[in-house]
Formats: structure tokens, sequence, C-alpha cells
């Protein structure tokens, strides 16, 4: 496999192994326990909307107003004299979290419900009660147990005097309250607290949602109550919001129509954010997780004793006018907690939040529509995938300390970006799978990953060296410890081999310092090529030059290089020829591809930088082969099949001199953009010549190659076959196999 697909394969592993334990409750436990406690804690306490203030019951309220420490002592004319005073300070909504399902005194129970009459803006909760009722069978066998709900409301006395009823449902403690939910799931889904307070407060703005609607559906809009005022009683309101959410339901595009119209509409902001919050309550999920604001007295929290009775010297009026007010017990005192709930801002002291805080918390959430939304699934388990691709590529691409010091800052960019969508956005992603499961994993598996490859590698040297050397000798010297003066790598790679042609007359004619400038400036042009090329200079012996282009690992691309550069070297020599330059040296090139040893060479106190192997012979072969078919450029099957954008023909099947397979030998021409149409039908016509030679059709060869010759006259390749083909016609071989065996010169 190559490298992509190996980084490719550890990441798949990385991924799977998150989006399995994110599927799993250890998964979404451990998110929820750690990573999204830990997004809370760092951010820290953040401002909740100002309309909301919780009254609290605490023991400065009953120190003050001396009344019993248990609520259900006391007598319901201080709520009638706290709903009063709420009234007549303006509040909007006054919604209780205490449940008033038994009967006190008759005065102030009559006084409470006057109040409350009153008011016509109240909400009073009701008590959900489970309970685990065992099943059996006829022989007594156990078969389960059938879990059954009910619901606790106000005495009707309060109930028909309120504006709505509702329940809030929190867990049971040690539990850590999370989540909140808009409708109770049932077999009759029942709107809670926040949603009833939600609605409640809403109707200040009943005749604009309203025509909002109206201007999308008529015919839906006529079956609500045309006015606000129309919605008297508990059961009127609760119906309204079964028929709201019931309507969004099944209209799965309204909520965005809507929030179209809002945007476009000239209301002011009020009442915009309003029915923005209507909007996205009815058509969001019916459950979600809050955004808590702090701790304890985080929302504004006033005193039970200050509202009833606010005496100059112990505090300031209040500012309650439009806002909406939740009632229930709140303690500052720890060891005073009667309602406490185990949240992520919990103290180490053991202070909690109150359910009334909590109740509070969840309508702030839904006026500022400021819940915390995680990913849905499928992005969820994309964000996952893409992480562990990403971590595994790079613990891959490094090695050790590198690969751990780039994984450890790109999983803090990643927690920060995290903390950064969710300060700002709300938004929660996951933290714990990605950087405590997924990022180590991908580290050690790079980690042994690499271990195996250098295990692999270095047993595929010691292999290849135990060719050449005793084993024991490869394996001593392939010990880091040791000193390394002779050896060589095994690479894969394509081999240049050039020869400069009347080397040896020149030679002759020449004196040694002229042709010493001659030869070094024919390297200069061949060296040049190569290495812009990134291939690198051998050998050079002569007027011969070896060059390679090499990779640990089979790269199609060397064999291009390596052709790019033969094609430049003869192109620069033609341009040195024409310019009429003195002693103008041509060359030709043999190109083979193929495994190659590459190291040092020698004894004693001498070594070489070589390539060693059949390749390197093959390609001075292939060389030597130019001079009989008139040619520059040669080049064997396995690099013309891994070129690009050039220019070759096929020049036959031989069997070089000393060889004894045959190689299916290629001229390199030019770049493919140089070719015209006439040059490509004069290749089609010598491939087809060609064909018919070695078909041992000599006759319809030498027809087609004397053709061609009245084209090209000066065509080497074309030359050699019409010679062949002539004697073959005349003289047929008796072995033919399609292969041209050559001698030894």
């Amino acid at each position: 496999m190559s490298r992509i697909y190996k980084a490719l394969l550890l990441g798949g592993i990385t991924a799977l192994v998150g989006v399995i334990i994110t599927l799993t409750p250890l998964g979404i436990n451990l998110e929820e326990n750690y990573g999204l406690d830990w997004l809370f804690k760092i951010r820290g306490e953040h401002k909740p909307p100002p309309e909301v203030v919780v009254v609290a019951i605490d023991k400065a309220s009953t120190d003050v107003m001396d009344l019993p420490r248990q609520l259900d002592r006391w007598s319901r004319a201080y709520h009638a004299e706290l709903v009063n005073a709420l009234v007549e300070l303006g509040a909007e909504v006054i919604a209780f979290d205490i449940l008033f399902s038994e009967s006190r005194d008759h005065i102030g129970d009559e006084a409470f419900a006057q109040a409350l009459r009153h008011a016509d803006n109240t909400v009073l909760i009701s008590k959900l009660a489970r309970q685990k009722q065992g099943i059996t069978n006829e022989l007594g066998q156990n078969l389960g147990e059938l879990v059954m709900e009910q619901l606790t409301p106000p005495l009707s006395q309060f109930a028909d005097a309120t504006k709505g009823v509702a329940p809030f449902i929190l867990p049971k403690v040690p539990a850590q309250v999370r989540q909140y939910w808009t409708f109770r799931q049932s077999d009759t889904p029942t709107p809670t607290l926040p949603l009833v307070v939600l609605q409640l407060y809403g109707l200040q703005v009943y005749d604009e949602w309203l025509e909002l609607i109206r201007q999308i559906d008529p015919n839906y809009a006529r079956q609500l109550p045309e006015q606000a005022t129309e919605i008297r009683s508990t059961q009127q309101l609760i119906n309204l919001i079964k028929q709201l959410r019931q309507t969004f339901s099944s209209h799965s595009e309204l909520g965005k129509i809507l929030l179209g119209s809002l945007a476009s509409s000239s209301l002011d902001s009020k009442t915009t954010r309003i029915i923005k919050a209507l909007i996205k309550s009815y058509e969001g999920d019916t459950n979600g997780y809050l955004n808590f604001y702090g701790g304890p007295r985080t929302i504004q929290t006033l005193p039970y004793y200050q509202i009833v009775s606010t005496p100059s010297n112990l505090s300031s009026p209040v500012d309650i006018k439009g806002k909406v007010v939740f009632v229930g017990l709140s303690e500052q005192l720890i060891q005073a907690q009667e309602d406490g709930f185990l949240t992520v801002f919990s103290q180490p002291d053991g202070s909690d939040l109150a359910g009334v805080e909590i109740a509070a918390t969840a309508f702030g959430n839904l006026i500022d529509d400021d819940l915390i939304r995680p990913l849905n699934s499928g992005l969820y388990l994309t964000l996952l995938i893409l992480w562990g691709l990403m971590i595994s590529v790079i613990c891959y691409r490094f090695r050790g300390l590198l690969a751990l010091s780039i994984t450890v800052l790109v999983s803090v960019s990643y927690f920060y970006a995290a903390y950064i969508s969710f300060v700002h956005s709300n938004l929660w992603l996951p933290i714990v799978i990605p950087i405590f499961f997924q990022a180590p994993l991908a580290f050690f598996m790079g980690l042994a990953w690499h271990y195996r490859e250098s295990s692999h590698q270095r047993q595929r040297l010691q292999n290849a060296f135990s060719y050449y050397v005793p084993t024991e000798i490869v394996q001593r010297y392939s010990d880091e410890s040791q000193t390394i003066s002779a050896g060589g790598q095994l690479v894969h790679g394509t081999c240049m081999f050039t020869d400069a042609e009347q080397y040896t007359r020149l030679s002759e004619a020449l004196e040694p310092q002229i042709l010493s400038t001659l030869m070094n400036d024919y390297y200069e042009t061949l060296f040049a090529a190569v290495r812009q090329r990134d291939g690198i200079v051998s050998d050079v012996i002569g007027d011969a030059m070896l060059a390679l282009w090499t990779a640990e690992e089979k790269n199609d691309a060397l064999s291009s290089k390596a052709c790019a550069a033969a094609l430049a070297i003869v192109q620069e020599i033609q341009r040195n020829s024409a310019s009429n330059q003195p002693h103008a040296l041509s060359t030709r090139i043999g190109l083979h591809h193929g495994p190659i040893l590459l190291g040092n060479v020698g004894a004693v106190d001498h070594f070489e930088y070589r390539a060693v192997g059949d390749v390197v012979n093959t390609a001075t072969r292939i060389e030597g082969l130019n001079k009989l078919l008139g040619t520059r450029i040669l080049a064997t099957e396995g690099v013309i099949a891994h070129t690009k954008n050039i220019l070759h023909r096929k020049v036959g099947h031989f069997i070089l001199a000393g060889k004894t397979q045959h190689l299916e030998i290629y001229e390199v021409m030019d770049d493919e953009q140089s070719a015209d149409s006439r040059l490509e039908k004069y290749l089609t016509n010598f491939d087809s010549a060609l064909d018919a030679f070695y078909s041992a059709q000599w006759h319809e060869a030498l027809a087609q190659f004397d053709a061609l010759l009245r084209q090209q006259p000066l065509d080497g390749p074309t030359l050699y076959y019409h010679e062949l083909s002539k004697a073959f016609s005349l003289t047929a071989p008796s072995d033919w196999r399609g292969v041209i065996k050559l001698a030894h010169k």
C-alpha cells in the first residue's frame, strides 16, 4: 500500500473507534459528565436575561417574618399577599414552584385563590410522581416492572383561579440536572412549566403573533382565539399550547417561514424577541440541554420578605415591572437547603441550585433562544470521522516527539475552537472522545506502525544484501551500533545512461585541456537537465553519465521526470549544434526502471556511491541500441508505462546482448504538445508496419516501410526495419519467435 492508503487505514480505525464509543452509553456519559462540564466551568457565569426574577423562600425571610421553616405550616394568606404585591409592582407573569395540593386554613386558602384570580397571570406547578410495580405471572414468576406516572395537581380551588398549571420535570438526586423538557411525553403530551410560562408571557404580543400566522395560513389562524383575552382559564391556555405544538409538528416548514416573515416585519425588538422565542420553542425538540447561568443566586433573586414587607431600613424598592417572577425555595445557606439539585455549578461545599432557579433558567433559555445546542447525530459522527482521519495522518506523517508535539498542538487548537463555539454560539462539540480517546489512539498506532515499517524495511534490506554477502554480515551491519563503511539501500527508480558520439575520435584529435573544457560544457548541459528535474548524477566515466531518479517506494512520477530530462538534454545539444559551436557532441540515451541497489561500493579506504543492479546494466545496453536504430532516446516499457504527456513509439522486442529475457523498447520522441497531425499519422503507419514485421508478414512489412521511407527518408527505425524486412523476405529466419536477438559487438 502507498503511504496515503496506510494513513487512511489508521484514520479509518481511529474514526471507527470514536464512532463506536460515541454510540454507547459510556460515550454519552463521558461527554456529558466531563466534556460539557468542562466547557461550562471554563466559560464561567453567563448573564441571565433581565426579565427573569426569583423570589426566594429562605431562612432570612422566615426569620424576618417570624415564620416556621416548614413551608406546610404557613398560611397561604402570605402567598396571597405576595401575589398582590407582585401585581402592584407590575410583574408580567408569576410562577410558583410550590405544590398546593392540600387544604390549609380556609381563610388563607380563600385569600390566595382570590389573589390568583385577581392577578390573572399566575402559573402553578403540578407534581409528577413515578411508581414502580412488579409484574408476576400465575406461577409467581417475576416478569419485570411496570412504571406508572401520576400527576398531582394543585387544589381545584387554586387551579381554577390560576392561568396555567404544569409539571416541571427534574431527576431525583444524585443525578445531575442537564436537560429540560417543554412537553412531558405520555399518551397525551403535557406542556411543562417553562413553556407554559413562556406562552403566558407571550400573550402580551398575541395580536402580532396571530397576525403573523394569519399572513401565512389564514385558515389555521381562524382556528385560534382571536384575542388574548379569550384565553381565560388553565385549560384554554394548555389547549392553545397543544394546538400550536401539533401545528408546528405537522407543518415542518412553518417555523422557517414564520421566522422569515418576522425578520422582514417592522415589529419592535421586544415583540420580535418574544415571537421568535415562541416559534423556536414550538418547532424545536421537546427536550434540550440547559444553558446554566452560574451557581446559586446568579439569576436576580429577591427574598420573600422583601416583596411582602419592605421596611425602609431593610431594602430599597425593587424593579419587577414587566418581568417573570418564579417563587420557590432557594437558600444561600448550605445547611438550610431543602430543594437543591446537583448541576454543573454545584459547589464543592455542597451548595446546589434550587428547583425554582432551574425552572427560571429553563424559561430564560427559551426566551433568549439560548439553549445548549449539541450537534445532530449526522454532523457529530462526521466530525469524529474527519478528526480521526486528520489526527491519524499527522501521527503517520511525523514520528516520535514531533508527532506528539503536533498532536498536542492540534488537540489544544480543537479544544479552543470547541470552547469558542460554546461561548459564542452555544454549540456543544465533543471533547472527551476526540482528544482523550482518538488522539492518543492515533498517536500510539502511528508509533506502532512506524516501528512495524522500520522492522519490515530492515528485513527487506537484510534479504537484499544476503544475496551478495553472508547473512551474518548483513545482520551485523544492520545493527545501528555498528560503524558502516560500505553498504547500500534498495530503492525503486529510473536509471538514465548516456554516451557521447564520436568521443574517441575527438579525444585523439584534441589537446587534453581543450577536451576537458569540451567535456565540462557537455556535462554541464547534462547535469543541469537532470538536477532541474529532481534527479541525481550517480556516476561519470569518460563520455558516459549515469543518472538516477529514486524513491524508497514505487513512484510513477520518476519515469516522467527522467524522460523530460532526456528530451531536455537532446534539445539543448541540438541547439548547441545549430549554433555552430566547435566540436559539439551529440548523445545517445537509454532509460530503464526497476529496483536499484544504491550505496557505497569499494574496499579498504576507497568507496564510491554508485547504483548497482540489473537496471543499470540494462540501461547501458539500451543506450547502445540507439546506434543500431539511429535514435537518440530509447526506454523500456516499464519507463513508458509511468510517463505522462510524452510522445513515444514502440520500436520492437529485443533480447539485448548478454540477456536472456526480451524487452519491449520504445523511442522517446518529444513532448505530446509538440506533435502535429502528420507526425501522428506517420507514427500510426509505423505501428502498422511494425505489427506486420513481428507477425512475420515480411513482404507486407517491406512495402509499408518502403512507403514510410518516402515520407521520412532519414528515420532511423524505419531504415532499420526496411533493411531487415528486405533480408527476411528473401530468407526468412527458421526460429522466428517475434523477438530480435542482438549479439555481442
